[in-house]
């Protein structure tokens, strides 16, 4: 180890023992990142630390050392490779400085987290780790995560869930081994409630159409070519926006004829705020009715409700939000042409500020609780 990359370590371990701090382990966010549900979540929670001195840990490197990154608001990132030793052993006497460690999913979990002397583990449920990898087909990858997850229900300190559906998974699939404490947070990003822009309730038409977005990742469990095929089908019915991180990908499985009425690109999230939720009619959010989706907190349905934007669903079984009392229109009827009428657009618009209410409230007991257990 060279003389600079020793006295990093040795500042950012001081500081660990000498301030209120946490290791997060977690990719860090940046702007570009926040386009992704994922890293809404993990701001989130970095605003609940805002007193914390917040060391992220992270194997995102193509150094073959140890990094050490200062970043605003008392923050430093450490990037390091797993597969070495020495590097592990440093990044564990952090941890061991710390004494508290958050992961964010089960994938950022080591089982040889809990077993660090006086170390408490949190870990913050974002999704099913297990099924999403066998939704993919990585079959070991499956069994790895099912391992650590099971390890997890019954040594972590605390499991802070994005929903009631996944506390709920976890209890039955577990039973008796369920040891961990549990909070219900919702993933609610505090910048929604900054763009106050002002969202008439009967939008205005686009050249006599509604106007018909979806704004996300091209993940597989996104159906994002049952939405194209509906695209396609309803070409005539409405104007169409699509903003991803990365247009050409949503490209590369179009196999339809160009359209005029589609528009495909990337914003930032104060940009689709301002420009496309606050137009739109209706947004896509396409999930197959299987556990990775029933348990999930897809934080663009929120972004709808706040803009009067009515859900396209192929299965309304998305986390809390049918329980909260979402309304929507399925993907059959969209399909057959079976629009909603002016009325009934503001309706079900009215209707789901109400859900957003509720859920916001849930949000917030979490965040208190939160708060509670890290006094």
């Amino acid at each position: 180890m060279n003389k600079m990359i020793l006295k990093q370590f040795l500042d950012v371990r001081k500081r660990l023992k000498k301030k209120k701090s946490i290791i997060i382990v977690a990719p860090y966010f940046n702007e570009e990142r926040l386009k992704d549900g994922y890293f809404k979540r993990v701001k989130a929670v970095d605003e609940l630390f805002a007193d914390y001195y917040k060391v992220y840990v992270t194997y995102e490197t193509t150094k073959p050392y140890i990094q050490f990154e200062e970043h605003e608001n008392d923050t430093t990132v450490v990037r390091y490779l797993p597969g070495s030793k020495k590097q592990k052993l440093l990044v564990a006497l952090l941890m061991m400085a710390a004494k508290k460690i958050y992961c964010h999913s089960v994938w950022q979990v080591k089982t040889k987290f809990f077993k660090l002397p006086g170390v408490k583990v949190y870990v913050d449920v974002h999704g099913v780790v297990p099924e999403e990898e066998t939704l993919y087909e990585r079959y070991e990858a499956a069994q790895m995560y099912g391992d650590i997850e099971e390890v997890t229900v019954q040594k972590a300190e605390c499991l802070i869930c994005v929903t009631n559906k996944i506390r709920e998974h976890l209890k039955e699939k577990y039973g008796d081994k369920f040891k961990a404490r549990t909070i219900v947070m919702p993933i609610y990003d505090t910048s929604l409630s900054q763009y106050d822009i002002e969202v008439p309730k009967s939008k205005k038409l686009v050249k006599d159409k509604p106007v018909v977005i979806y704004a996300g990742g091209i993940m597989k469990w996104q159906k994002i070519e049952l939405m194209q095929d509906s695209i396609n089908k309803s070409k005539d019915a409405a104007e169409f926006m699509v903003y991803c991180p990365n247009p050409k990908e949503f490209w590369e499985t179009w196999e339809y004829p160009k359209m005029k009425n589609l528009t495909v690109g990337s914003k930032s999230y104060k940009d689709l705020c301002k420009d496309v939720y606050s137009i739109a009619h209706y947004g896509y959010v396409l999930r197959d009715d299987i556990t990775v989706n029933n348990v999930a907190c897809p934080t663009k349905i929120a972004d709808y409700f706040k803009y009067r934007v009515v859900p396209i669903v192929s299965s309304p079984k998305i986390g809390d939000f049918l329980e909260l009392g979402m309304r929507y229109i399925t993907l059959e009827d969209f399909n057959n042409g079976k629009l909603l009428s002016k009325k009934e657009l503001e309706e079900i618009a009215d209707n789901n500020e109400e859900v957003l209410k509720k859920y916001v409230e849930r949000h917030n007991k979490g965040k208190e609780e939160f708060k509670q257990m890290f006094k």
